[in-house]
């Protein structure tokens, strides 16, 4: 496996990662304020999951980013993470997960000084998650056979190196 690849399939996993994380982020959301998930949990553990959540996706999100920015297959530059619409690279689904990116940080500021705020200008900023996990949907939909044969090659790469390890560990001709 090449850097590049490596960095493509990185860029890919990392990105359904932090998807996967403002998913939940988003239904624990909406569970607090409603009754239909009270069967799963506590509202304190909707809550708790609810901020781990909205935490996770940062990190993962910066290594999408990052590995991306590093892919030279993508060809994306460091502006356009912040300037959507500015990659010649795929332009449309770039620019969408820039604009993502840019909201999904004003939410998560502004969960960070919701005491500081009116009560109606936190919630109409807050709303925008839902504006931003969209994009994110929009801005993902050409890649996700790609991305899924990438999840697949990373799977089988982890695989193949602790198959080796083990049969490192165990000794040549002892390994099933």
């Amino acid at each position: 496996m090449t850097a590049d690849q490596f960095f493509w399939v990185l860029s890919r996993v990392a990105g359904l990662g932090s998807y996967a994380a403002l998913a939940v982020a988003l239904v624990t959301g909406i569970a607090l304020r409603t009754a239909v998930l009270d069967w799963l949990g506590s509202n304190r553990a909707l809550r708790s999951l609810h901020e781990y959540t909205t935490v996770l996706w940062i990190p993962l999100a910066l290594l999408h980013l990052g590995a991306l920015v590093l892919d030279r297959t993508s060809r994306i530059s460091l502006i356009d993470l912040v300037l959507p619409f500015h990659s010649s690279y795929g332009t449309l689904a770039i620019g969408l997960g820039t604009l993502a990116v840019d909201l999904l940080l004003v939410v998560t500021a502004t969960a960070w000084l919701k005491r500081r705020m009116p009560g109606s200008l936190w919630q109409w900023l807050h709303r925008l998650a839902y504006v931003a996990f969209a994009l994110v949907f929009l801005h993902a939909q050409p890649y996700w056979e790609k991305a899924i044969q990438g999840a697949i090659i990373l799977i089988a790469v982890a695989s193949d190196a602790i198959n080796l390890r083990q049969r490192r560990d165990v000794g040549p001709g002892l390994a099933h």
